[in-house]
């Protein structure tokens, strides 16, 4: 979330069922993140955190290019069941709001 939020963009390193390794697009910041998916909770757990996303505003585009179908879906979805007419105007104001996207 955090990344989608201030736009960060990451670059994926290890992606599969049991583990996750994150870091940084920009090779000046020595952001990373190792994340492990615990068989017996069922849940992610992050191991490993390295640094700060040291990235400034000026080197982040803000295009938004994070924020996918399935992400909106997910956002949306509980504005949806509390007013099913809503407008799609009004859930992109809401997504806005939320996101600043």
């Amino acid at each position: 979330m955090f990344s989608v939020e201030c736009n960060k963009k990451y670059k994926s390193i290890k992606s599969d069922f049991d583990r996750l390794v994150v870091s940084c697009v920009h090779d000046a910041c020595l952001w990373s993140v190792r994340a492990i998916c615990s068989k017996k909770h069922n849940l992610w757990k992050i191991t490993t955190c390295k640094g700060l996303h040291t990235c400034s505003s000026l080197q982040v585009e803000p295009d938004g290019r994070m924020v996918d179908s399935k992400f909106i879906s997910i956002t949306l979805e509980t504005y949806i069941w509390e007013d099913i007419s809503r407008t799609v105007p009004c859930l992109r104001s809401l997504l806005h709001a939320k996101h600043k996207h």
